[in-house]
């Protein structure tokens, strides 16, 4: 649903009358957007990965981070290597509740998007939104330290990953008030089962 929902949050923002992606994919107003998603599994990537200026990464902590990967960039969201204002678009997928410092990472794709460019995102963030974010790890240290029992989230590689944070309704208020304007869509408002699962989109606007 995660998927169909990125899908159709793009067609919205970027379509002409497409039904789908693999149809968004072949229209020159969105393939030429310079467009960055972290991470490599999926089946919206399977559609993008053609496109001239879309970008994928991996995160490797065993190998300097800027540096190509088997044809990837190795970033990591908390400090990204690419320059200020470099894409018009960033996309992650159920990504940032993995990252110690989801608000580094936040202010880290305001800072490589254009000026009203966007992030179209997923999290485990189902309506109605539960209204505080917790943290399930404290990372005021080099070291983890944890807060909650640990829940780990398969990671598209056969690993697993850590949930550091587990979102909530006041993660909207944090983007608006780091000046990213965010708006919530639903996979399927009419049925109350899959109206559950949102996609956000947040705007920069300066």
């Amino acid at each position: 649903m995660r998927e169909r929902g990125l899908a159709q949050a793009l067609l919205d923002l970027y379509g002409t009358g497409e039904t789908c992606l693999p149809q968004l994919c072949e229209h020159p107003g969105f393939s030429s957007l310079a467009i960055y998603e972290p991470g490599t599994s999926g089946r919206h990537r399977s559609c993008m990965k053609g496109l001239k200026r879309y970008r994928q990464s991996c995160y490797r902590t065993d190998l300097p981070f800027g540096e190509e990967v088997e044809g990837l960039a190795n970033q990591d969201l908390q400090r990204l290597t690419f320059n200020s204002g470099s894409f018009d678009l960033v996309i992650t997928s159920d990504i940032l509740e993995h990252v110690r410092s989801p608000n580094a990472a936040f202010q880290e794709i305001k800072r490589v998007l254009k000026p009203g460019g966007r992030h179209v995102f997923t999290i485990p963030l189902q309506y109605p939104m539960r209204p505080n974010t917790v943290s399930r790890v404290d990372t005021s240290t080099a070291e983890d330290r944890p807060l909650l029992p640990p829940v780990y989230h398969g990671d598209g590689g056969g690993g697993k990953s850590l949930v550091y944070t587990d979102f909530g309704k006041d993660v909207l208020d944090h983007l608006d008030r780091s000046g990213m304007t965010t708006t919530i869509r639903f996979v399927d408002a009419t049925n109350v089962e899959r109206r559950k699962v949102i996609v956000l989109v947040s705007r920069k606007s300066t």
